[in-house]
């Protein structure tokens, strides 16, 4: 695994000199990094990539002479170096590593010259502790093994680039993004990618070995099949590459497709947009998810109703409870539940008169009479307690059931369906209003120049056209590959016949052999990712996804995961989000832009816990894309150190004001940062830093999350009840 020590940059952006430090302590791994809009989190985030991928690594940003250049330079050349110091831990033992990276940029009429790259890494001698320069090939070995290009987005990750994993922003979703994404992502974190090159190459020396053992045997069936088989290599080889061209072709026109169905699409949408047509579709839009989510919560009302209510059974029971109060309720007002006599006898006895007033002295046969009465009634006692105990319990039952003292079952369930039914109405008048809007829009779209519309619709029948054809080459050269493959099993199974018994090719056999052995393990294990590890990440994604928004069966979102598609493309899996409303499939572009982060975030998780990624997880503004819960419940899964072995989180201050999150966070952080910059907000920052060299740069506080700092806090945060004010000074970098 991998552990980041330090970041230290020089001239770099917005910032003159920093030095960070990250939290290395099991216990207290997240390192926090919080500032406001344009005070530089994202330029830290720049020197990782840089410093790691070179020029490469660093988006385009317009208006920006160029990423790494001081902003405070004018012409003159300005040497940039970031340093990163990393360990790299297993179960041999830890290697402290520091890699170094320089440029020398200058300007002149307003372009910028990037020269003088230099890229150095260096490892520490364990005896003295000092610097030792590495090599070329430790540093390829290094960055193939930890920090390949590939996973340079799932690693240093930000709120826009998470987004692309399902598709795009809310507005402009592309469906070939989101595959292209989540098929990268996952082919090279679960080694796919890796598994199908392994495979290929065993193919290649099985085919090489047979061949070779047939042209040594000396047999003449045996020489022209090898010769075949060398031939049908051969073939393979040239469809391959034929295929990797159409392939690469295909992608092209697909692109060009949809870049130009998008731009249709917005022109028509301008048409729409003017006639306010495509707002009242957005208001109908947000009113059907309103009543949608109505309809539900009635729907988990009456399911409650069903399922838990206790009314339901007294309810279902009420024919049966009015018959034992009819049947017992007379037997009450005779007396003989509970038992008069079994109060009225003792008193006779113990007064010594019958109730005619008759004296038990004068006439002992009335005495003997009522005595023996009292004898059978106590007999009764028991039975008769029971009796009173059923009809105060049906008397209980009933009144439970038809209302008194309460409302009835069957009036909340008439209740909560004739709330569904006005739902129901109100949801086919929007459906209905909808559809008319829809054929407004279709009528407007009409109005676009007919020229002009007429040559759009023929280039994008064109596109289509050449995309279809572009696909059918494609199958036809994937046949062709896949039957040259059947070809060349055939014919090489055919020389391994006539090798049995052969003593002369019988290395190159056995060699044969286990590469075909090797072949069996990789495939299988080939097709044990791609079945049991994909269902694990498409498990681990809903279980993210449902746990961090709060979603039920019943939600908008029944459940998210990851599939496998038969790929148009090649031979190999290609894999894609997907979403469930109810049994339904429901289409991402339909997933508003919480739900849309909410999804990107949770299979990014979930990628990091099934794969127990090695790498230090450096997260950019994704908190800020949450709020609520949702927030909080994020914040839990990023530091609770199950997925995430080293979180490094740049986050605004706004974030970090709700008392429970601010809790987990500085129950998680061993290292806490506070970036600002005067320039960047209006003069609203203390600034009390002597060192500083501009006034446009940056500065890098170790103030806590909740610390008021005289330094480099807002001012507007002084009188703030939830920052603490901070004693001493801040350490500067």
């Amino acid at each position: 695994m991998i552990r980041f020590h330090d970041l230290v940059v020089r001239n770099f952006a917005l910032y003159p000199d920093a030095h960070l430090h990250f939290s290395t302590d099991e216990q207290h791994p997240l390192t926090v990094i919080r500032g406001e809009n344009e005070c530089g989190k994202t330029t830290l985030m720049r020197a990782f990539l840089w410093v790691l991928y070179g020029e490469q690594g660093l988006p385009e940003i317009k208006g920006v002479l160029h990423p790494i250049r001081p902003v405070w330079a004018d012409e003159e050349s300005v040497r940039t170096s970031v340093e990163l110091r990393f360990e790299a831990r297993s179960s041999k033992g830890s290697s402290n590593y520091k890699l170094i990276r320089r440029a020398t940029t200058s300007a002149r009429n307003g372009r910028v010259s990037y020269f003088d790259e230099e890229v150095k890494l260096y490892y520490r001698n364990v005896g003295d502790g000092s610097w030792d320069s590495a090599d070329s090939q430790m540093l390829d070995l290094l960055m193939r093994r930890f920090f390949r290009p590939e996973l340079r987005d799932f690693f240093f990750i930000d709120a826009d680039k998470a987004v692309q994993f399902v598709g795009g922003p809310e507005g402009a979703h592309d469906d070939s993004v989101m595959r292209t994404m989540t098929t990268q992502a996952i082919n090279n974190l679960l080694g796919l990618d890796s598994l199908h090159r392994s495979i290929e190459r065993l193919e290649q020396r099985q085919s090489v070995f047979v061949r070779q053992a047939g042209r040594d045997s000396g047999n003449t069936d045996q020489v022209k099949l090898a010769a075949r088989l060398e031939e049908l290599q051969q073939q393979k080889d040239r469809a391959n590459l034929e295929l990797k061209s159409l392939q690469e072709k295909h992608l092209t026109i697909e692109k060009d497709l949809n870049d130009y169905e998008a731009k249709r699409q917005k022109d028509i949408l301008h048409i729409t947009e003017a006639s306010g047509i495509n707002e009242q579709v957005r208001k109908a839009q947000d009113r059907l998810s309103l009543e949608q989510e109505r309809r539900a919560s009635l729907i988990g009302s009456l399911s409650s109703l069903v399922d838990s209510d206790s009314r339901l059974s007294t309810f279902l029971m009420l024919p049966a409870i009015e018959s034992v109060i009819a049947t017992l309720e007379p037997m009450q007002r005779q007396g003989l539940i509970p038992p008069t006599e079994l109060t009225l006898l003792p008193r006779l006895i113990r007064e010594g008169k019958c109730v005619c007033g008759i004296s038990f002295d004068e006439h002992p046969e009335r005495k003997h009479a009522v005595q023996k009465r009292l004898r059978d009634s106590e007999g009764y006692l028991e039975s008769a307690q029971f009796l009173d105990e059923v009809l105060n319990c049906a008397q209980r039952l009933g009144n439970q059931a038809v209302g008194r003292g309460g409302r009835p079952w069957t009036e909340d369930v008439d209740e909560c369906l004739s709330r569904l039914g006005e739902v129901d109405r109100d949801m086919s008048d929007i459906i209905s209003e909808l559809d008319i809007l829809k054929v407004k829009a279709s009528e407007i779209a009409q109005g676009l120049d007919a020229a002009a519309y007429a040559e759009r619709e023929r280039h994008s029948a064109e596109l289509r056209r050449l995309h279809t054809a572009s696909a059918e080459r494609l199958l036809l050269t994937e046949n062709i590959v896949k039957e040259t493959a059947a070809e060349l099993r055939s014919v090489s199974e055919k020389l391994r016949v006539l090798q049995t018994g052969e003593k002369r090719s019988r290395d190159l056999r056995d060699k044969a052999e286990v590469s075909e052995d090797l072949q069996i393990i990789l495939t299988t294990a080939l097709h044990a990712v791609e079945s049991e590890q994909v269902h694990e990440l498409s498990r681990a994604m809903n279980r993210i996804f449902r746990n961090v928004i709060g979603a039920t069966e019943e939600s908008n979102f029944s459940e998210v995961g990851v599939q496998g598609i038969p790929s148009v493309i090649g031979s190999k899996m290609t894999y894609e989000l997907f979403a469930k409303d109810g049994k339904r499939n429901k289409p991402l572009a339909m997933a508003n832009g919480a739900s849309r982060r909410a999804l990107a975030v949770s299979f990014v998780l979930a990628l990091a816990e099934t794969t127990a990624s090695s790498v230090p997880f450096v997260a950019d503004s994704l908190l800020h894309a949450f709020s609520g819960g949702v927030l909080r419940r994020m914040v839990s899964y990023l530091v609770d150190g199950q997925r995430v072995g080293q979180p490094i989180i740049f986050g605004h201050t706004h974030d970090l004001l709700d008392d429970d999150i601010r809790d987990v966070l500085r129950t998680a952080a061993g290292r806490t940062y506070t970036v600002t910059s005067q320039s960047h907000v209006g003069g609203d920052v203390v600034r009390a830093a002597p060192n500083r060299q501009n006034a446009r740069q940056t500065v890098v506080c170790d103030c806590g999350i909740n610390e008021y700092c005289d330094i480099c806090e807002h001012v507007t945060y002084a009188g703030d009840s939830r920052f603490v004010r901070r004693s001493e000074r801040s350490r500067i970098d």
